[in-house]
């Protein structure tokens, strides 16, 4: 399910990765955020097959995704990808994700290393973790090139939501 408000161009580019996913059959679902209707038909002249939902005006992140939770919810998805708009998702990036809720059944929801759309190499986010004192919520990211550092799996205090995966849990 992907969120977004008015830039159809980036919604376009989202869900088309989304479709090109190896090794996954993506239902493709985009929960319109009140755009300007020229720029939801825009959406659904290039993806037809994509179910839209829209709200009449900008709801917010929240509510907006919680739409696209209900309709999903509602047909049966046993998983559920939300992306902001803005994202670009990798051939295997789905498949990762699930196998990933496969070997974690209770983790509910996973999140993917997160890379920088300039700096296709660079880590910009691999979820966050809590430092007691002095207190904060640190981002884990690279400064150049990844170097392999987040490539296991592991449990997060924080992620940011720009892209999860909801699980069974």
């Amino acid at each position: 399910m992907v969120l977004g408000w008015n830039h159809a161009e980036d919604t376009i580019e989202c869900l088309r990765s989304i479709q090109a996913s190896e090794g996954v059959q993506p239902n493709l679902l985009y929960t319109d955020n009140g755009s300007e209707p020229d720029r939801v038909d825009l959406v659904l002249d290039a993806l037809p097959e994509a179910k839209v939902i829209r709200h009449p005006w900008d709801v917010g992140v929240s509510l907006g995704f919680n739409g696209g939770l209900v309709y999903a919810l509602q047909q049966g998805a046993e998983y559920i990808v939300m992306a902001n708009n803005d994202t670009i998702f990798t051939a295997e990036a789905i498949r990762q994700l699930l196998s990933g809720a496969e070997r974690h059944p209770g983790a509910g929801l996973l999140v993917p290393g997160i890379f920088y759309h300039d700096y296709p190499d660079v880590v910009w986010s691999a979820g966050s973790k809590y430092r007691r004192f002095p207190t904060s919520i640190g981002m884990r990211k690279t400064p150049a090139a990844d170097d392999g550092r987040f490539d296991d799996d592991s449990s997060l205090f924080f992620s940011t939501l720009c892209t999860v995966l909801l699980g069974k849990a």
